[in-house]
C-alpha cells in the first residue's frame, strides 16, 4: 500500500469566486478544465487531470476509486508518472494504487465530509501542472435540504441565485460559483451643494434581493444589477453630514442618470445627565420609516445637530464609551425642519465599577476571556421631548471587556440595571461559556466569574424495532 503525503488544510465551504463567463451563474469545479480538450497544454506542456471518481456521489464507508490522466502537447513524449495525496480536514488518508502506472488509486471513505485529492506528475523530465479536486462524502442516510444561494457581488457583476441540495451531517464543498459579468447600473447623484458621494443600496420593486454600490466623489453611481428588473428602490447614505440619507422608490433606469437629493430637515438638541449637566461624546441618531439620519455627536454642553427626513422618528442615543450610562431609545417622535430635541437621563443610582477576575473550571486565571454585560431593558431610563410632546425612553447597555494576563477583566463603569454577564473562554482554554445573573440595583458587581466546565453530550439512538 502507498501512503499519501499530508496535505494542507482546506476550508470546508468554498468561497464564492467571481469570474467572467456566459449567461447566468452556475456551479463549476475548483480545478482546471479536464479531458482531452482541456486546452491548457500547449505543444510543449502538460497538465494533470483527475478524470473521475467512482462512485461519483459516495457515502461514508464506500471504497472510492480516482482515475487520472495527463493532457499533453502533441510534441511531448516520455514516461508518465503520477503522485497522489488524499486528505480529510488536513489529515492524511491512506490509499492503494490500482493501475500499473499509478493512474488510479483506491481509498476507503471511512468518515463523511470533504476529501481533498491532489495530483502531481511528469512526462519524461517535464513537470506537469498539478491539480486539486474535492470530493463530498455524505453521511449514510443523510437528509438532503434544498438551499438557495443568493450571490451579491461587490463589483459590477450581476447578482444571481442558485439552488443547491446539501446533505446534512457533514461538511460540504459547493465548488466555485461562476457569476456573469453582466450589466451594471450607472447613474449620477447630486445634492444642493453639488455631487453626492456615499453608499447606495438598490432593490428591484418586485424582489427582496438587494445589491450594494457606491457613488464616487463626483456623484457617479455604479452598482451591479439586481436579479429582478426595475423600477428600483434606492437607499442612499451620503458621506459627511450635509445631506440626510434618503430612500427613492420607483426609479427607472433612465432616471438613474439624474438623481437629486434634498438636504433633509435640520434637527438640533441637547443630551443631559440625571444631574442636569450636558453629556458630551454621545451619538444621537434618528430613523424615519427605515431611513437613517446623519449622526450628531454631542459637544461639551451636550448639544448636537443632525439632518434627517421628516416624519415619525425613533430616536437613539449611544452613550460615550466608559461613561457608565445606558443607551436610550424612544419611538413616535415627530420631527420636521427646526425640531429641537430635549433628551434627559432619569435620576438614578451612580454607576458601579466592575472589575471581575475570570477563572477557568479549576480556579486558575483565564487570560483572554471575553466578558459581556448585557442589561435587561430599563423601562424608564430617561425622556426624549420634541416641542410639547415627550416620550419615555427605554435604556439598554452592552459592555465588553477582555481579561488580561492575570484574568482581570479591567475596570468598567457599569450603569445600574439587571444584567446577564457572559464570560466566554479564549480558544486555548478547555472550558465553556458561563452566564451569571447580576442585579446592580440591589447588590455589588461580582469579584469573580467562573467559566463552566466543558460537557460531553452522549446518548443512544434506536429505531422503533429496537424498542
Amino acid at each position: 500500500m502507498t501512503r499519501g503525503p499530508r496535505a494542507a488544510i482546506v476550508t470546508a465551504l468554498a468561497p464564492l469566486a467571481l469570474a467572467s463567463g456566459g449567461c447566468g451563474a452556475e456551479f463549476a469545479d475548483d480545478s482546471p478544465p479536464e479531458g482531452p480538450d482541456a486546452g491548457a497544454a500547449d505543444e510543449q506542456g502538460c497538465e494533470m487531470i483527475v478524470a473521475s471518481f467512482e462512485p461519483g456521489e459516495p457515502e461514508r464507508g464506500d471504497a472510492v476509486v480516482a482515475w487520472a490522466d495527463i493532457a499533453r502537447g502533441g510534441a511531448m513524449s516520455g514516461l508518465e508518472r503520477y503522485r497522489w495525496s488524499v486528505s480529510r480536514n488536513g489529515e492524511s488518508v491512506e490509499f492503494e494504487t490500482r493501475a500499473p502506472g499509478d493512474e488510479a488509486i483506491e481509498f476507503d471513505a471511512l468518515r463523511a465530509g470533504v476529501y481533498d485529492v491532489d495530483l502531481e506528475g511528469e512526462v519524461g523530465d517535464l513537470a506537469c501542472r498539478s491539480v486539486h479536486r474535492t470530493l463530498n462524502v455524505s453521511e449514510l442516510g443523510a437528509k438532503t435540504e434544498a438551499y438557495r444561494l443568493r450571490i451579491l457581488p461587490g463589483g459590477a457583476e450581476s447578482a444571481a441565485e442558485i439552488d443547491v441540495d446539501i446533505p446534512g451531517g457533514a461538511d460540504y464543498h459547493v465548488g466555485t460559483i461562476t457569476v456573469d459579468e453582466g450589466a451594471s447600473l450607472t447613474g449620477q447623484i447630486s445634492g444642493p451643494h453639488g455631487p453626492v458621494s456615499g453608499y447606495v443600496r438598490v432593490r428591484a420593486d418586485e424582489d427582496d434581493a438587494v445589491v450594494e454600490g457606491f457613488a464616487g466623489e463626483q456623484g457617479e453611481l455604479r452598482a451591479p444589477e439586481p436579479p429582478a428588473s426595475g423600477p428600483y428602490e434606492l437607499l442612499i447614505v451620503p458621506d459627511g453630514d450635509e445631506v440626510a440619507p434618503d430612500r427613492i422608490t420607483g426609479v427607472t433606469r433612465s432616471e438613474l442618470a439624474d438623481l437629486e437629493l434634498t438636504e433633509g430637515v435640520a434637527v438640533t438638541g441637547t443630551v443631559e445627565g440625571s444631574d442636569g449637566q450636558g453629556v458630551s461624546g454621545a451619538a444621537v441618531s434618528l430613523t424615519v420609516d427605515g431611513i437613517p439620519s446623519t449622526i450628531g455627536k454631542t459637544g461639551e454642553g451636550g448639544e448636537f445637530s443632525l439632518r434627517a427626513r421628516a416624519g415619525l422618528a425613533t430616536v437613539r442615543v449611544v452613550a460615550p464609551d466608559g461613561a457608565g450610562r445606558l443607551d436610550l431609545e424612544a419611538s413616535g417622535i415627530e420631527v420636521g425642519q427646526g425640531t429641537e430635541l430635549a433628551i434627559a437621563y432619569a435620576p438614578g443610582a451612580e454607576p458601579v465599577t466592575a472589575a471581575p477576575q475570570v477563572v477557568d473550571p479549576e480556579g486558575e486565571p483565564a487570560p483572554g476571556a471575553e466578558v459581556t454585560w448585557i442589561a435587561e431593558p430599563v423601562d424608564a431610563a430617561g425622556t426624549i421631548a420634541a416641542g410639547g410632546d415627550s416620550e419615555v425612553a427605554r435604556g439598554r447597555a452592552r459592555i465588553r471587556a477582555t481579561a488580561d494576563d492575570q484574568g482581570a477583566a479591567g475596570e468598567r463603569l457599569v450603569p445600574p440595571a439587571a444584567y446577564h454577564v457572559v464570560a466566554a473562554p479564549p480558544p486555548d482554554v478547555s472550558a465553556a461559556a458561563s452566564a451569571t445573573h447580576v442585579d446592580l440595583d440591589e447588590g455589588e458587581a461580582p469579584e469573580t466569574l467562573a467559566l463552566a466546565a466543558p460537557a460531553t453530550v452522549a446518548g443512544h439512538i434506536r429505531g422503533e424495532s429496537d424498542a
